[in-house]
């Protein structure tokens, strides 16, 4: 969809790829942390994730973690 507006069109364009990351790396996707990378009670939002990865920094792959936490939990 075409909008007169460009930075409409790049706030949604943000939010899909946001939301893309979010299921790849296993965060809660929350389209209120979009460009909020710290709450206001100080918690870091999955956003923060998001820009440390576009930078093309290390992050933690939720979904590995998980797996490794729950076949820890399974040989007991």
């Amino acid at each position: 969809m075409v909008s007169r507006y460009p930075e409409i069109n790049k706030i949604f364009d943000d939010l899909d790829v946001y939301r893309a990351f979010c299921v790849e790396f296993g965060y809660v996707f929350n389209e209120a942390h979009l460009y909020v990378p710290k709450t206001q009670s100080g918690y870091l939002t999955p956003f923060s994730q998001f820009e440390r990865y576009r930078k093309g920094q290390r992050i933690a792959n939720n979904w590995k973690e998980d797996r490794r936490a729950f076949l820890a939990s399974q040989r007991h």
